[in-house]
Formats: structure tokens, sequence, C-alpha cells
């Protein structure tokens, strides 16, 4: 298959120098190598060459978690083991290795969701419009789960998503919710929206100087972008730097990348946390040979773990909220 081999989004040049290479471990869609770059210019990092706009959906598994419509087994099977994951409650799986898989993966820090918070605190005054790229299917999401996906918004909220996944679409469509392929198919009548996010989502896009500028556009004047992405400058990413989910993360961000995209449109950077938690080392031991003595963590390892990330943000967690606004 031939790749695209592109220039830098944010500054244009074409001269960049290889940083890491990988195929993909995860999916196992293809054994070629894909190499990530960092632009000479402004140290942007990403995928170069890559997969195209026409065969960019050959990468994403069928099965593909995020665009698949709900199991409510499933749902009310994760909804348990993650009550449990974060409760003191784990500790007595301890000596059964069987659940480590079920638990250590749903051990999280305790994050509020941005969006929801915004929703709660402004309830009593005006009814959000809100725009979720790269939604999925609607019905979960990425860290927040079921309470982060559309299908709950929408309880409080109008709602909208944009996801370039046809199966995905469809089951908004079944669920109520309408969603456009594409942002430049967001006709100019859907003029402003109170929340637009991004919720690991912008590593997949292809120009993400597209969606900055649309945040420009058509973010209302006290709005707030909410964009969640990997944190290229974390520690799993600084110390095994081939632990990358190539090739469908196109770009590999860091906290000045994004500072750097606001500034040249014109957003303001409200709210900055990074953090990290046990399931990414966890499940990253089993596809990634750097990483593979986690794969023997116990559920009382993870659960130190966990409490020790929990105490504070810091600059080099695996993943980034970034709240911005106009």
């Amino acid at each position: 298959m031939e790749y695209e081999k592109i220039s830098c989004d944010f500054c244009g040049s074409p001269e960049n120098s290889v940083v890491a290479s990988q195929t993909d471990l995860l999916y196992k869609t293809t054994k070629d190598t894909f190499n990530v770059v960092k632009c000479k210019d402004c140290n942007l990092h990403f995928t170069n060459p890559r997969p195209d706009a026409n065969t960019i959906g050959n990468f994403y598994v069928q099965d593909y978690s995020f665009h698949s419509s709900r199991n409510y087994i499933k749902y009310l099977f994760d909804k348990v083991l993650g009550l449990i994951a974060n409760s003191f409650f784990v500790l007595f799986f301890n000596p059964f290795s069987f659940f480590n898989p079920y638990l250590i993966q749903r051990m999280k820090p305790k994050i509020p969701d941005p969006v929801l918070t915004r929703i709660k605190i402004l309830k009593n005054t005006k009814r959000q419009k809100i725009l979720d790229i790269g939604c999925g299917s609607g019905t979960n999401s990425h860290f927040f789960g079921a309470k982060g996906s559309l299908n709950y918004y929408k309880k409080f909220a109008d709602v909208m998503g944009c996801e370039f996944s046809e199966n995905a679409r469809n089951n908004l469509s079944e669920l109520g919710i309408f969603c456009y392929p594409f942002i430049d198919k967001i006709p100019s009548s859907e003029n402003y929206f109170d929340i637009i996010r991004m919720n690991w989502s912008l590593e997949h896009v292809d120009k993400p100087s597209h969606y900055f500028k649309f945040i420009k556009e058509h973010l209302a004047k006290d709005g707030i972008a909410v964009i969640c992405i990997p944190n290229n400058e974390g520690h799993v990413y600084q110390n095994y730097p081939n632990c990358l989910e190539l090739p469908i993360h196109f770009y590999h961000f860091n906290i000045s990348d994004i500072f750097k995209y606001a500034e040249k449109y014109g957003l303001k950077i409200k709210n900055v946390n990074t953090f990290s938690y046990p399931g990414l080392y966890y499940f990253s031991s089993k596809f990634y040979p750097s990483l593979s003595h986690y794969k023997n963590m116990s559920i009382f390892d993870a659960w130190k773990m966990n409490k020790l990330l929990n105490k504070s943000y810091t600059e080099n967690g695996n993943d980034m909220i970034v709240i911005l606004g106009l």
C-alpha cells in the first residue's frame, strides 16, 4: 500500500527527522512500519508518511470499540467492574490474578468531566449547545465512559456529533442524535456552540489546524472547547518512545504544541491538566515489549500506583485535558 508524505501542519516545513518507528501492534491491521517525525522548524511530532483519506478506514478494525453500538450486558459488566476497580474493595481481588485484566484497566484518577461540570454550573441559566467532534457511536467515551457520551449529555443539553465512521453515525441516528461526517459539512447556519469537545480525537485528524480554526469560528463568546489527547511528553512516551498507536494516531502533541496552535488561531488556554493511570501501563505491556515488566502487575501494585498518580497533576502525565476559550 502507498502512503502520503506530508509537510508540517503547523508551520508548513517539509524538513523533519525520524524520532520513532512502529507497526500496528495493537490492532494488527498491517505489518508495515510507520515513522513518527519531528518538524525541524517547530518541533511538532507527526506520523509521516501515513495512510490517506481513502485508505485510513482500513486501519480501524470493524469492531473498533468507540464506533460500535452499545451492548447493554457489556455496559453493565463495565459499570460494575469500574465501581469495584475504583473502590477499596478491589483489594479483596488481589489474590486472584484472573481478575487483573478486568480491574487494573479500569482504575482511574478522579478527574471530573469538564463538559458535565459546565452543564451543571449553567443548568439554571442556559441549556448548552454541544458539538462533539469524533464522538464515536455516542454511547461510550474514552476515560469518561457512558456518562461522558452524547447519549448521556442529551438529557441536559442540545447535542450534535461529528464522526467519519458511517457505522457510528448510523448508531447515533438510532439514538436520535444528528451527526455530520466532517466539520466542513457543518453548515454556516450552525453558528455557535457553547461547548466543542474533541475527546481523544484530535490525534486522529489529518489537519489539526482546520479544527483550531473551526473552534475559533464556531465557539460561542463565553463557550469552551475541551480537548483531551495523549501527551507526547508523558512518562510512557518519553521513556518508551515506540509505545504508539500507529498508524491511526497522526499527531503526537505536547502541551507546548497546543499552546502554539491556540495562539496562532486566537484562542486562550483556560486550563491544562495532565494525568496518568495504571491501566495504560498494564494494557500496553501486552503489545509493546519495552513495557513487558508491567505485565505482572498485581491489583495491589496497581492500586498503590493509582493512589500515587491521584495525588497531583504533573506536566508529564500520559494524557492531558486542555480547556480553550475565546
